[in-house]
């Protein structure tokens, strides 16, 4: 079962904790804006009457965000229930999906702290529940089967949500998995060697792929130098004038570049 509560937040149950209005299915998650300055007590409380909270996360403007209610509880804030999505029933998305509210007035810039923690909480969400990092492009309404983060605006006629350009900058905070590291032995498999006898580009040159980008070497430059032992030759990555050009044309090549 993936953790309810992402590690790092502010951990402050509010009247949806413990489940008490149910579970959403985490199908997608939704992306608002709170159009106020200080939406803390309403996030975490909910309206009078209500049997949970307004959202699951809210990010303020400076600082760490806080979670009010496991990140799979039902809250409600989508709005009413309506048929968005055109198929001849209401939806209430909320036992869809957790939405992540961010403190701004519609039209203010995200603050450097928000796209940082937007960043994090995106991250948790793919690493913790499988959520893909990709944004809803629309049309509206139609999410059936997305998953991934939806603006508030594409499944409710409130404006709010992240613009493409925000969204890409939450993204890029993303750090990137560590690149793969191939051993030389594996990098030399089925590779293509010429071999320049003299001039400028005299050696063993090879041509071969690494993660799908061409990539060019010179083994050595003595002729005589590949033994076919690919821990013994020189591995020097080189600009080699002419070398992809020539390849394509059946092994010719200049070796004066």
């Amino acid at each position: 079962m993936p953790a309810p509560w992402m590690p790092g937040l502010i951990k402050d149950p509010g009247t949806g904790a413990g489940y008490n209005a149910g579970r959403n299915s985490m199908q997608f998650v939704v992306l608002h804006d709170t159009g106020g300055t200080n939406s803390y007590q309403i996030c975490k409380d909910g309206r009078p009457g209500y049997n949970s909270s307004l959202c699951q996360i809210l990010v303020p403007k400076q600082g760490t965000p806080w979670q009010f209610t496991e990140i799979d509880a039902e809250c409600y804030h989508i709005g009413s229930s309506s048929d968005y999505d055109h198929d001849g029933q209401p939806d209430d998305f909320n036992t869809w999906a957790p939405g992540i509210e961010v403190e701004r007035l519609q039209g203010d810039p995200l603050t450097d702290s928000q796209i940082g923690w937007l960043g994090k909480i995106v991250a948790w969400l793919h690493d913790e529940w499988g959520v893909p990092v990709v944004h809803f492009a629309g049309p509206f309404g139609a999410v059936e089967q997305f998953r991934g983060f939806v603006n508030h605006r594409d499944i409710h006629p409130n404006p709010d949500g992240l613009s493409p350009e925000e969204w890409d900058r939450v993204v890029a905070t993303i750090a990137a998995p560590p690149a793969a590291v191939v051993p030389l032995e594996d990098e030399l498999m089925n590779i293509t060697h010429i071999a320049c006898p003299d001039g400028p580009n005299k050696g063993i040159w090879a041509f071969f792929e690494i993660a799908g980008k061409p990539a060019y070497r010179r083994l050595s430059t003595s002729v005589n130098a590949v033994t076919g032992n690919a821990r013994a030759v020189i591995y020097e990555p080189v600009t080699f004038g002419g070398f992809l050009a020539a390849l394509q044309k059946q092994g010719a090549i200049d070796c004066n570049g």
